[in-house]
């Protein structure tokens, strides 16, 4: 087994004596990808929201659209005094990707911040011109958009096709995406660029948990963000597989800990697309606690989250099968039980099952009403101690004992690898 979801290993001591403790650790398995490996903790939001919010970031145009574009994802009011610090930095911006910037953090900060460029609006159109870079058109196209200038869609899209035969790698297939969004609002046809949102996901690293492209954060979170943008406005679920949508997932909560403000925005970005998407969400099927399974606390617990740690209402969560070291299907009862916080599932497991070894558990939870689903399968190691003071330690995937006892009499059962 791989992907270790570790749990405390103790004994109980009852009279001054060590006693038997049932004790249990779930190892989720490689190859299942119905199910994010974790999510994102309200903790850890809150840890990239301070990195964020830091006085220092809010000195450049760059980082200050960043930390507002990772900010709004999280749902997160400004701060007047940042807001105001950000709209002061803005100046007279002259240059294409200077403009875009100022264009955006005035939309992005409303009222508070107008921004008003000599000739902004010849400025931009003189860069819709052929031969123009895919990056060229779209500072241009959504510098336009932010200062609501008209502006021939038909021809952009014409300008953003030929740009793409000349450089159609991730990073620019991304911005296109978010272009083509625009686009379409404007009932122009884009189904040439949401067709081919499959063969550019094609064309990113994949391993048995993981989705990425080479270039890095910045690039995978550019084409996620693009391909779900272009969707929504098109009206139709992204030509992405569920399993590659998982996997994308994982990367970006891989990436989770972060101390760059740039990477920490890209993240959160992807996130929140994720996160609230209309067509599929990714969804995590988790330990709900690291305390072992013993004679008083006898239930196994998960979570049913979005990537964002959140709750997706009430789902039916099942073990579908707990089968013993010899194959046996040991289960004699699979519904879990909604727990009075909303989010935590909860079945029985001892006194049911006490033979130590290792049992190979399958879990479902289906919420039907958000057309959201996670399937887990895991092992589940128990391990039946009876040793006077001995030290109990977990090593990767076996349950190692260190005696400390003299007493010829103990017994210690360990389970097979998982």
């Amino acid at each position: 087994c791989h992907h270790v979801i570790s749990w405390d290993l103790r004994m109980e001591a009852h009279g001054g004596k060590f006693v038997l403790v049932l004790l249990v650790a779930v190892f989720v398995t490689r190859g299942l990808s119905d199910s994010l490996q974790r999510v994102v903790s309200a903790r850890e939001q809150e840890r990239l929201k301070q990195l964020l919010l830091a006085d220092s970031n809010w000195n450049d145009l760059h980082t200050s659209y960043l930390a507002i574009k990772g900010l709004e994802s999280l749902g997160t009011d400004i701060p007047r005094e940042l807001a105001r610090k950000a709209c002061d930095n803005i100046g007279t911006p002259d240059d294409l990707e200077a403009i875009f910037y100022a264009s955006s953090l005035s939309k992005l900060l409303g009222n508070n911040c107008k921004v008003t460029i000599s000739g902004v609006e010849t400025k931009l159109k003189e860069n819709l011109k052929e031969k123009a870079k895919v990056t060229t058109l779209y500072y241009a196209t959504l510098s336009l958009n932010n200062f609501n200038i008209a502006f021939d869609k038909g021809a952009v899209l014409s300008l953003l096709t030929a740009a793409l035969d000349s450089d159609d790698s991730p990073f620019s297939a991304g911005l296109a995406f978010k272009v083509a969004a625009l686009l379409h609002a404007e009932e122009i046809d884009v189904s040439t660029l949401y067709d081919s949102i499959e063969d550019v996901i094609n064309q990113a690293d994949e391993s048995d948990t993981t989705l990425n492209f080479e270039s890095g954060l910045a690039v995978t979170a550019t084409v996620t963000v693009g391909a779900f943008e272009l969707s929504m406005s098109v009206g139709k679920a992204p030509v992405i597989s569920e399993e590659h949508i998982i996997k994308l997932g994982n990367y970006f909560v891989v990436n989770r800990n972060t101390g760059s403000v740039e990477d920490a925005s890209y993240v959160l970005q992807a996130l929140g697309t994720l996160g609230n998407s209309k067509f599929y969400r990714p969804t995590a099927l988790l330990l709900a606690s690291n305390r072992p399974i013993t004679a008083t606390n006898t239930e196994l617990k998960v979570r049913f989250t979005d990537i964002l740690d959140r709750p997706l209402g009430k789902a039916s969560v099942k073990a579908t099968s707990i089968d013993d070291p010899d194959g046996e299907n040991v289960l004699t009862k699979n519904q879990f039980t909604l727990d009075s916080d909303g989010i935590t599932y909860s079945i029985p497991l001892y006194p049911n099952i006490v033979q130590p070894g290792i049992y190979d558990v399958q879990l479902r939870c289906v919420r039907v009403c958000a057309f959201v689903r996670a399937c887990v399968r895991a092992c589940v190691c128990i391990c039946q101690l009876n040793l006077g003071g001995a030290d109990v330690h977990w090593v990767f995937n076996a349950c190692v004992v260190a005696f400390r006892s003299t007493s010829p009499t103990n017994k210690v059962f360990l389970p097979m690898l998982c």
